[in-house]
């Protein structure tokens, strides 16, 4: 359908180029072929009594008749290389712009494939991105927190066994016949600095912290009869009996202190691993 078109429409081209560059022949033309009918009428007829199979015709008419077939073949000499050119020129513009569209088109298309495949690389960046942020902040989390509950190990560990060694020297000062107040005071000083920040440390709610405050309170509490007890045996204007102390009592509740700190610190060095 479109060739036949194509056809219709280069055939329409060419009869109109022709009749527009040749106007004058074509009244030549037109008038040459009113000669023709004169010539044709002037024919000599032969006299049907004389000679019926001959035809005469006079030199005149022969050349007119001449010059007209020459103008015809000079007509069609001048309108083929216009025809031929334009035929030329609409194929070569009919081509580039098919050719035109047909590169129009793969580039539209290599550049949607490009863009797909630019958006899908970057999608793939970002989510390689976003995965190495996460693990990264996750690991970086997991070290602070690691970091910190070392510490905090650390820290509940020394101050236990400051506590402990604190609490032996009292209970051994508390049973001296003879009070050194100077030295009392200043090993009471570091066990009660440590006692409230191993406190601070604890966390009541908690089962194995719970644990250790609890065992730690029965300890102190019997480290507090031995200071009462030595403020009683050493002033002799009470009129009270010697109180004796209980030492076995006092070393078995040391030991529970530090059975239950070490379950704690054992528990939560394993969440640092």
């Amino acid at each position: 359908m479109k060739n036949n078109f194509l056809i219709f429409i280069l055939t329409y081209l060419f009869s109109t180029i022709a009749i527009a560059q040749n106007p004058n022949e074509i009244s030549k033309i037109s008038k040459d072929s009113s000669a023709e009918n004169e010539t044709s009428t002037n024919i000599v007829q032969p006299n049907s009594h004389k000679a019926k199979d001959s035809v005469v015709i006079s030199i005149p008419q022969f050349d007119e008749l001449t010059t007209l077939i020459k103008k015809e073949d000079n007509l069609w000499k001048d309108v083929l290389p216009s025809a031929i050119a334009l035929l030329v020129v609409v194929i070569s513009t009919w081509g580039a712009i098919h050719i035109g569209k047909k590169q129009i088109n793969i580039q539209i298309k290599n550049g949607e494939e490009q863009l797909r495949s630019q958006e899908s690389h970057s999608q793939e960046q970002l989510k390689v991105t976003r995965e190495q942020i996460q693990e990264t902040s996750n690991l970086t989390i997991k070290q602070i927190n690691s970091k910190n509950r070392q510490d905090w190990v650390n820290d509940t560990r020394n101050t236990v066994s400051e506590l402990l060694a604190q609490t032996n020297l009292l209970n051994i000062e508390f049973q001296e016949k003879k009070i050194n107040f100077d030295r009392r005071k200043v090993i009471y000083e570091k066990f009660i600095f440590n006692k409230n920040k191993l406190y601070l440390l604890l966390h009541p709610k908690k089962e194995n912290h719970k644990l250790l405050l609890d065992s730690l309170e029965e300890f102190i509490t019997t480290l507090d009869m031995h200071l009462l007890n030595s403020n009683v045996n050493n002033n002799p204007h009470l009129g009270f009996q010697f109180i004796p102390y209980d030492n076995g009592k006092f070393l078995a509740q040391s030991n529970l202190v530090v059975k239950n700190a070490r379950n704690l610190l054992y528990q939560e060095w394993g969440k640092i691993q």
